[in-house]
């Protein structure tokens, strides 16, 4: 059942209650999302930014009701990636797949995505688990179904997009373990084969029985870029479909964000700035404008690694420069940092 949205004026508002509805400027900027349980340092944040009252969630028992579903999307997302290591290390002895199991799988990741910034929340918060491989495949399918969700996908191509965003790297189940584990970087030699895991993906769908194009496309073409540029047979444009055009902005958020032997992780704030470069050549400029004007809004508020060793608090976030935000520092200075281009974001601690 719905919870109740009552006004409250500005000078009741209290830590701990939960905006019913996002902040909008009268610029139409989202200062702060629906959802948000507001603290005492974001409440003045609030009136500095000069409104009069806000709408909040009337239940007591909505942060109970968060906690307890951001605890549960934990639970399910560990087990899917143990299951998922099950199935995809048997593929790599006899090239099937359990296609009915995975499909129960992708399913369960479509269902939990209730509430985008846990959903978002907790990717970042389990980097902390083991194989790779295995939880980069349901972080793709999960990052997949939200991205697929802001832009209107119907419910139904939504579960065959994710279920694509969970396969998606199947083929590398038949990718050599020396070169797929190696701890430095691929000789060209080394990366022509690791390319091949694009069709070996394709054959091993095909040979376990599954029909659908939707799934099979998104699989075999998610390292296709819109120039051309990509691989395996280096589409173009329209000749990309969309559900492969979602996994590759997928893919690479995820790719980037993660911790890997050879390189560290970067922040989202990397990653933005990576998507607004290659928007207009390689990745579809459209979905990324859908997908970087909701992803902005999941990290007001955080507090956030400045490279002079500074803590900050990201306080505002604007559309048309998403990378650098505006951070307060735990002195109570105000950044700019697209004015200061020398200080930049190198981790988000909470």
């Amino acid at each position: 059942m719905p919870s109740e949205v009552r006004k409250v004026i500005i000078d009741d508002v209290r830590p701990g209650m939960i905006l019913a509805n996002d902040l909008v400027s009268s610029r139409g900027i989202v200062m702060l999302s629906e959802g948000t349980v507001l603290a005492e340092h974001t409440i003045e944040r609030i009136k500095c930014w000069g409104f009069s009252h806000l709408d909040i969630v009337d239940d007591t028992n909505e942060v109970s009701c968060r906690c307890t579903a951001k605890l549960d999307f934990i639970d399910k997302y560990t087990s899917l990636v143990d299951k998922v290591k099950e199935a995809f290390q048997g593929a790599r002895y006899c090239k099937r797949i359990p296609l009915d199991q995975l499909e129960y799988l992708a399913d369960q990741v479509t269902g939990s995505l209730v509430s985008a910034r846990g959903v978002i929340n907790s990717l970042h918060i389990l980097r902390l688990v083991d194989d790779y491989t295995f939880q980069h495949s349901v972080n793709v399918a999960t990052l997949s179904g939200l991205f697929g969700r802001w832009l209107g996908i119907s419910e139904p191509e939504l579960k065959k997009l994710v279920f694509a965003g969970l396969l998606h790297d199947i083929g590398k189940t038949q990718i050599p373990l020396a070169i797929l584990n190696k701890p430095g970087r691929l000789t060209d030699s080394e990366m022509d084969i690791m390319k091949g895991h694009a069709l070996q993906g394709f054959e091993i769908l095909k040979k376990s029985g599954l029909d659908s194009n939707i799934i099979l496309e998104g699989v075999f073409a998610h390292h296709e870029r819109l120039d051309g540029s990509g691989y395996p047979r280096a589409l173009k444009g329209s000749h990309i479909s969309q559900a492969a055009k979602i996994i590759a902005i997928a893919d690479i958020y995820d790719a980037m964000t993660s911790d890997r032997v050879y390189r560290r992780s970067v922040t989202p704030f990397a990653v933005i700035e990576t998507l607004c470069n290659e928007m207009f050549n390689k990745l579809d400029p459209t979905m990324c404008t859908v997908i970087l004007n909701y992803l902005q809004d999941f990290f007001i508020g955080n507090i956030v690694l400045l490279n002079d060793g500074r803590q900050a608090e990201v306080i505002y976030v604007d559309k048309t420069r998403e990378s650098r935000p505006v951070v307060k520092t735990t002195e109570g200075d105000y950044l700019d940092l697209e004015q200061n281009r020398e200080v930049t974001i190198v981790e988000i601690i909470n």
